[in-house]
């Protein structure tokens, strides 16, 4: 069994978001100053030679900072939680699967508050390949796989299926 914890602590400058074609003026929010703090805490399980399971917690304190009139609200868009549980199979002939649950609570939609949006769920699943001397990796993955549409922001919805291939190498 194995534990992590990590914090994180991010100061930014000019935050904002808009959608499509918008101009400036049109920003779903746009603030000066803002502060992240993120705590996550992680545990791995080795079950046997082959399978492993993993699980993660993640807690985030998030507000603007820049002494305006949204001075100490939270930031939209985030989640004040989130986590995730995976398994993994290794095969000896360097094959591995991985598939998991994610989870990412409710959100602000806009500065200020007066929408949320709702918590979201995805599940992922990807296969990767080494060589024998294992300098190359080759992967395939997919995510969201369970998900028709989620909103991504108010009025915007979006497929959360994403397709990933990766190539890495060792040296």
């Amino acid at each position: 069994l194995f534990f992590s914890v990590e914090g994180e602590l991010q100061d930014l400058e000019l935050v904002g978001a808009s959608f499509g074609n918008q101009r400036l003026e049109q920003n779903m929010f746009l603030v000066n100053e803002a502060e992240i703090q993120r705590l996550a805490v992680a545990a791995n399980l080795i079950v046997t030679d082959n399978v492993g399971l993993s699980a993660t917690l993640t807690t985030r304190d998030h507000e603007v900072s820049d002494g305006g009139v949204f001075d100490g609200q939270p930031l939209p868009l985030l989640s004040d939680v989130s986590a995730s549980l995976g398994m993994s199979w290794v095969d000896p002939r360097f094959f591995r699967v991985d598939a998991g649950l994610g989870y990412d609570g409710e959100r602000e939609g806009f500065l200020g508050g007066g929408y949320e949006l709702d918590p979201t769920f995805t599940a992922s699943a990807s296969i990767s390949k080494e060589t024998r001397d294992k300098r190359w990796s080759f992967g395939a993955g997919l995510r969201g796989i369970l998900n028709d549409t989620q909103e991504i922001a108010p009025g915007v919805e979006q497929s959360p299926i994403t397709a990933s291939l990766s190539l890495a190498r060792r040296w």
